[in-house]
């Protein structure tokens, strides 16, 4: 698989699971949350996430910049109010999917 900028899926992966301590499915699991943030309407955050995808930053680099940490501490109380909100039935869902993907990224896809 290939991004849209020619840059091997498979490459963006290895580098990324370097920095996540060797674990490929959480270098996947970034990879796919970058690719989000490529759309996210920040353009610094936009700028950021692709800086990591290119290798022109790291992980940690993007996550200490003050634009991540503006969207990330102004989406956080949204967040609680919606777990807060599900009933226990929809938690177990929310979970269940994400353990779901999670055996999908130890399995390689």
């Amino acid at each position: 698989m290939a991004a849209t900028d020619g840059v091997p899926w498979d490459d963006r992966v290895a580098r990324l699971s370097a920095a996540m301590g060797g674990d490929p499915a959480r270098g996947r699991q970034a990879m796919r949350a970058l690719e989000r943030l490529r759309s996210a309407e920040d353009p610094r955050l936009r700028e950021l996430a692709q800086d990591v995808l290119d290798g022109r930053r790291t992980l940690r680099e993007m996550v200490q910049d003050d634009a991540f940490g503006r969207v990330v501490s102004g989406r956080l109380p949204a967040l609680k109010t919606q777990l807060d909100e599900m009933t226990p039935e929809d938690r177990e869902r929310l979970l269940a999917g994400y353990e779901e993907q999670r055996r999908r990224d130890l399995a390689g896809g």
